[in-house]
């Protein structure tokens, strides 16, 4: 099979060498000491009566990228399926789709309400065996499913749970945007669709506002939402989220968490099948986890990385409004992320108005949230690459799947030792 014209099977060919030091960094490694488990156990919620598919994609894609253990939480109806697919995955049930499928009436509303309440409990009390939450995957916009899903974010807040928020799980964003606000152990991953339902909402929000204050900085982050240039965009909708990192997936991918913009300068491959989003979520979360162990060693990399690499682009956004700028515009931002903020590197790489002293642990967590996304990005697009490259046009995300593990040993295992 002829390779598609421009494309480079081995992206370590295009790779500074700084770069690939960096996202080396944050890799846990193996031991003959280890357990089951210390490698990452990732929790996928989503798969309903419709879709089977997409959280197998994420479950498996975080057992090939290196994760120990992978649970799946969806509808009973997708329990079956899902199970049947691989015997590598441990999927319950936390709704029944005929209960939650009926339409709405007031003489059901305690009977939903009491499944709605069962529904997170079931998932919540499962949250100690899960290191990261990957929430979206073929969830579906079933309204009292998504009303279980807003609960267990909020929850997941409280825990301090580290997220990874995809697919519907960001179409339950875009009419509750407050969820994830201000949240550091949280990344999103729109694709153009998703992203531009953010924008809007977002928009809408700051339109719709009641709130006093600050209206210089929300006509400064109006403007910056609706701005023609993706890296200013992409940068606002993650200060409109409190500095949630963003990443804005697409022919280049945009990473940020509000501060610097990184631009990845490599396309991957022209196939666009369904599903390599989600195989990017289940490796995501656990490069996030893996990130969070080893947060000193994040915020050093990003830091070498901020000065030189001719595979991503730290872009120059001509933008005054900074993380500091957020407790003014967002009331909704408690005061412990107005705090931390004094101590984050503002959008100039310039230092907060406290100084740098060290930074707080959130602030490191932003750091890895940035190296491992870039990290995950970069083994799904080799993946897909070399996936490409054998099947060509008839590629399918299962084909993917299977090139994640050479991907990561090219990248990882073998690059630039």
């Amino acid at each position: 099979m002829k390779a598609f014209s421009g494309l480079t099977v081995n992206l370590l060919e295009e790779m500074h060498t700084s770069f690939v030091h960096s996202i080396k960094s944050i890799v846990s490694p193996l031991s003959f000491n280890a357990y089951k488990g210390v490698m990452g156990r990732v929790a996928v919620i989503g798969g309903s009566r419709d879709y089977t598919g997409a959280p197998f994609y994420a479950a498996e894609g975080a057992l090939k990228f290196g994760a120990d253990l992978s649970f799946i939480y969806c509808s009973n109806e997708a329990a079956t399926p899902i199970k049947c697919y691989s015997p590598e995955l441990m999927v319950s049930p936390f709704y029944d789709d005929s209960l939650f499928g009926r339409p709405a009436s007031h003489s059901d509303s305690g009977t939903i309400t009491s499944a709605i309440e069962t529904a997170v409990q079931t998932v919540v009390n499962s949250f100690p065996r899960s290191h990261v939450l990957v929430i979206g995957p073929g969830l579906g916009r079933n309204e009292n499913a998504l009303a279980a899903v807003a609960e267990m974010i909020k929850i997941g807040r409280e825990q301090e749970k580290l997220m990874v928020i995809d697919a519907d799980g960001l179409w339950l964003l875009s009419q509750y945007p407050s969820l994830v606000r201000g949240y550091s152990r949280c990344i999103l991953t729109p694709n153009k669709a998703e992203f531009d339902r953010l924008v809007d909402s977002l928009e809408k929000e700051l339109q719709d506002s009641t709130w006093d204050n600050a209206e210089d900085l929300r006509t400064a982050l109006l403007t910056d939402l609706r701005s023609p240039l993706p890296e200013t965009q992409t940068r606002a909708v993650s200060l409109a989220l409190g500095g949630v990192t963003v990443v804005r997936k697409g022919e280049f991918d945009l990473v940020t968490n509000g501060g610097d913009v990184f631009k990845l300068l490599y396309r991957g491959s022209p196939r666009r099948c369904g599903g390599q989003g989600d195989i990017l979520a289940g490796c995501l979360g656990v490069a996030f986890y893996w990130a969070s162990k080893n947060t000193n060693a994040a915020e050093e990399a990003l830091r070498n990385l901020r000065d030189a690499s001719d595979y991503v682009e730290k872009v120059e956004v001509p933008s005054s409004l900074t993380l500091e700028d957020l407790s003014s515009v967002y009331p909704d931002l408690d005061e412990n992320f107005a705090v931390s903020m004094t101590k984050s590197v503002t959008a100039t790489g310039g230092l907060g108005p406290s100084g740098f002293v060290r930074k707080t642990n959130h602030s490191r967590i932003r750091d890895g949230a940035i190296l491992s996304t870039l990290l995950a990005l970069s083994v799904v697009k080799q993946a897909s690459v070399l996936a490409f490259k054998q099947h060509g046009r008839s590629m399918t995300s299962p084909d993917v799947l299977k090139m994640v593990g050479p991907a990561f040993s090219l990248i990882v295992d073998e690059g630039n030792e």
